[in-house]
């Protein structure tokens, strides 16, 4: 079964994680749902538990299993990830090489240095840059710290599925409860936890999706159209009110329990919201919004990038320094593009929404599919054939 809705939503939160890291001080650049929206990291969390134990839940009975699971989860994340990579040690070559002939390092950040340094590319090939081996908030592709932590929990899922034969319907809040623990007790930033308690804190939301995936949402008797349309308004009205009002606190320990309610609703596809995400607008971001999540931040740098060499060449002031209060790694501030503005920096977010979408269709075509089915044909070859993802995970 594949849920659309669901499908789309994750869409639609990739796009949200975008807005966030966009360095834009457009109109919207300060209300407290873009300024959270890194909380969306965690809806992946729980869709992602949801979508894996709906899919495999069933079907892991032995080791080999487990090793066909991750197979496939690796065929499904480190493509793209390891293109990415490439793709950004490109482009600290070139800006090295722009260096070098100019005479000197222009940048705040020297090429291969800080988060570009060479020594954490082997961590991140191997998906381990956010295992609490590496100082700081990233390495090169920030956003795939998520990744890095989400691949681990597939084996921790695989191997609690296998220990726990029919009763994962109680394992699961139980390691929910075990990671949120961690991250409330270890984490300063509470949910905010990235490169540190990261693990945690997706091993948390990934099993309470696990969890509402077992309570068989789309089993529970089917309402109308009007009362699942208000269940799925009331949803959306929750989820962002949090998103909002939340930030870095102990509240945000909540936010995989306000998305896990989304999920259970959305996922009976019973109301109007569910009819128009499930049109092809959205169903479009939802099927390329891993590729989204993964190339936003590089073209972002590009974009840092061309605005400084701009600057440099005409004088044009078109940056500024806005205190960020809540961000505890942004102690003196985050550097943001007006373009003098705040109608030009709306423009320019629309632009960079347009390229992120141009550039993730090309990715997925090119880079995304195409290695992971041909990793599900490599799976499929050593193995009976496993039941696809419902939201083609």
């Amino acid at each position: 079964m594949r849920f659309q809705a669901l499908d789309s939503w994750r869409g639609v939160a990739a796009l949200m994680v975008v807005i966030y890291h966009a360095p834009l001080l457009w109109s919207f650049y300060d209300a407290g749902f873009v300024r959270h929206s890194w909380l969306f990291v965690d809806f992946f969390f729980v869709l992602s538990g949801f979508v894996i134990a709906h899919a495999y839940a069933s079907k892991l009975r032995d080791m080999t299993d487990v090793g066909h699971f991750m197979l496939r989860r690796f065929g499904r994340v480190w493509p793209l990830h390891a293109a990415m990579l490439l793709a950004l040690v490109l482009i600290q070559c070139l800006v090295l090489a722009i260096s070098l002939r100019m005479g000197a390092i222009t940048e705040s950040v020297p090429p291969f240095a800080g988060p570009w340094s060479p020594a954490s590319i082997p961590a991140n090939l191997l998906l381990m840059q956010s295992l609490g081996f590496m100082p700081g908030p990233g390495t090169w592709n920030t956003p795939s710290w998520s990744i890095s932590v989400e691949f681990y929990t597939y084996l921790v899922f695989a191997l609690t599925t296998l220990a726990a034969g029919g009763r994962l319907k109680w394992i699961a809040p139980l390691a929910a409860l075990v990671g949120c623990a961690v991250v409330a007790l270890m984490s300063r930033e509470y949910l905010a936890a990235t490169t540190d308690w990261g693990l945690a804190r997706c091993i948390y939301g990934f099993f309470v999706g696990v969890f509402v995936a077992e309570l068989r949402p789309t089993r529970f008797p089917a309402l109308g159209t009007t009362a699942a349309s208000a269940l799925e308004l009331t949803a959306i009205a929750l989820v962002a009110a949090f998103i909002s009002w939340v930030g870095p606190s102990p509240l945000s320990l909540a936010a995989p329990l306000a998305f896990a309610v989304a999920i259970f609703i959305f996922a009976r596809e019973g109301g109007v919201a569910s009819r128009l995400l499930k049109r092809r607008a959205f169903t479009f971001i939802g099927e390329h919004s891993y590729s989204i999540y993964m190339v936003h931040l590089t073209l972002i740098l590009l974009l840092q990038y061309a605005a400084k060499s701009v600057e440099r060449v005409t004088r044009w002031k078109i940056s500024a320094l806005v205190l960020d209060m809540e961000r505890l790694d942004l102690p003196g501030g985050r550097k943001v593009l007006s373009f003098g503005s705040t109608g030009a920096a709306d423009l320019a977010l629309l632009v960079l929404l347009v390229i992120v979408l141009f550039v993730s269709y090309w990715t997925y075509r090119v880079i995304e599919r195409p290695a992971r089915d041909w990793v599900n044909r490599l799976s499929a070859q050593r193995s009976a054939p496993a039941t696809k993802s419902a939201l083609t995970e």
